[in-house]
């Protein structure tokens, strides 16, 4: 998810493909109308509750959530029971940008809205998801695409949306630096990183999006010329969210969400291989092991000693 800054204030944006309408007419140049928000669970599990959701009183329509581009004003805000359609108006008569966008809208070249909001006051139910009580929104922003393709709300940026990769085979070995050669070559993404090659990472650096040094905890790979995740990328980056290898220096924020959708591939895998002790380490017991097969993973050659250590362990919490 990315943050930014308003007066000091951080924002967090979430996409939707809201259907804009432009509304041409007399009195109506550079009106259109949709969805700011919606209520739908996004992809990393978050969900607004209908009346969270209250609007700055200056807040503005920019262009890609660049402050430096305000192009519109919000003229109405009117929830219902899909989420908070709003209808706001371009200053196509004193802005260049904000012609070029009304026109892009009209051609249906742009149909995507976002907000930049602060969660005021929020909950997790037992699923994980996370429920926002309260929120406030300082800006909406028409963007070029929406994060989520099936139209619901989603965070977007720094954590990308859980993918809908297929699983590779549980003994697939993992070479990351291998691996992201082929994303590379297979995302087309050989002078700079497309969207596809941003799927497959669970994180990278929003500020700095053209450059592959930004991009963080991969876990795909290319079998046979199709993308697949990788089980055991999928145990590393586990790993080092808890601090395996030294860790990461990414916001807490992004590593909470980073760990609820790598507990969704926790669960697909337990499914797709019929092993219910795939579980996420953040989701075991406290005081649990790391498994043999995820050690072997992060500790290469000194996963034995670490197994063997969890196995004198469990003798001796069994011998009490």
């Amino acid at each position: 998810m990315d943050v930014k800054r308003f007066n000091g204030i951080g924002l967090k944006t979430l996409d939707v493909n809201s259907e804009i309408k432009a509304l041409d007419g007399d009195g109506n140049a550079g009106v259109f109308e949709g969805y700011a928000l919606t209520y739908d669970v996004d992809s990393v599990g978050d969900r607004i509750n209908p009346g969270a959701a209250q609007f700055y009183p200056k807040a503005k329509i920019l262009w890609q959530h660049n402050w430096d581009e305000p192009i519109g004003v919000i003229e109405s805000v009117e929830p219902d029971d899909r989420g908070v359609k709003i209808r706001a108006r371009l200053l196509v008569d004193t802005v260049q940008r904000a012609r070029e966008a009304y026109a892009m809208l009209k051609a249906g070249l742009l149909d995507s809205l976002s907000i930049g909001f602060v969660p005021e006051k929020f909950k997790f139910d037992d699923d994980g998801t996370r429920i926002i009580e309260k929120l406030t929104v300082y800006e909406t922003s028409i963007v070029t695409f929406p994060a989520n393709e099936n139209a619901t709300l989603t965070s977007v940026k720094a954590v990308p949306s859980m993918q809908n990769w297929p699983l590779a085979e549980r003994e697939r070995s993992w070479d990351s630096a291998a691996a992201i050669r082929r994303i590379r070559e297979a995302t087309n993404s050989t002078d700079s990183p497309s969207m596809d090659y941003r799927k497959c990472f669970f994180w990278f650096d929003a500020d700095a999006p053209d450059n592959f040094t930004s991009y963080k905890l991969p876990y795909c790979d290319v079998i046979d010329g199709r993308i697949y995740a990788i089980p055991r990328a999928i145990f590393a980056a586990a790993a080092v969210l808890e601090g395996a290898r030294g860790g990461i220096d990414i916001p807490s924020d992004d590593k909470e969400r980073i760990k609820r959708i790598i507990s969704r591939w926790y669960r697909k895998m337990a499914e797709v291989f019929d092993d219910p002790s795939l579980i996420a380490p953040w989701d075991r017991k406290q005081g649990s092991f790391p498994t043999f097969e995820e050690a072997s993973v992060v500790y290469g050659n000194d996963f034995k000693s670490l197994f063997e250590l969890e196995t004198l362990i469990n003798k001796l919490r069994g011998a009490k």
